[in-house]
């Protein structure tokens, strides 16, 4: 007797090769003070495509600050179909997350940076 399991895990479409942006400090929109050493630097909008993949680098410039945390917002509030695929310190000084975006609209997204003198 053989029994067959469907699956309810829906696959995701094979990743196309997402366009990489790279966001420095130097740019911030915003830049805290969190005490401590460390500052949150929120960086400028950035649209990830429908149906698709982005690379983000968050990079700490001109100065001697590592890299400790990064995050990201996305503007409209929360979506389950839009998510980080990957999220790391990729160097001392920068910090990469893949985001894929599973809707058929692009998101924007508010990207920050966590850094430590």
């Amino acid at each position: 007797m053989t029994i067959k399991i469907k699956s309810k895990v829906r696959r995701m479409p094979a990743l196309r090769r997402g366009r990489t942006i790279r966001l420095r400090t130097t740019n911030a929109r915003i830049t805290q003070n969190l005490g401590g050493g460390f500052r949150r630097h929120i960086l400028q909008n950035a649209i990830i495509p429908a149906e698709g993949r982005m690379t983000v680098e968050l990079e700490a410039v001109g100065t001697t600050r590592k890299v400790v945390s990064a995050g990201w917002s996305l503007t409209g509030g929360f979506d389950p179909e839009v998510f980080s695929t990957e999220n790391f310190p990729f160097t001392d000084s920068v910090w990469r997350i893949v985001i894929w975006n599973d809707t058929s609209v692009p998101r924007t997204i508010t990207p920050y940076l966590i850094t430590k003198r």
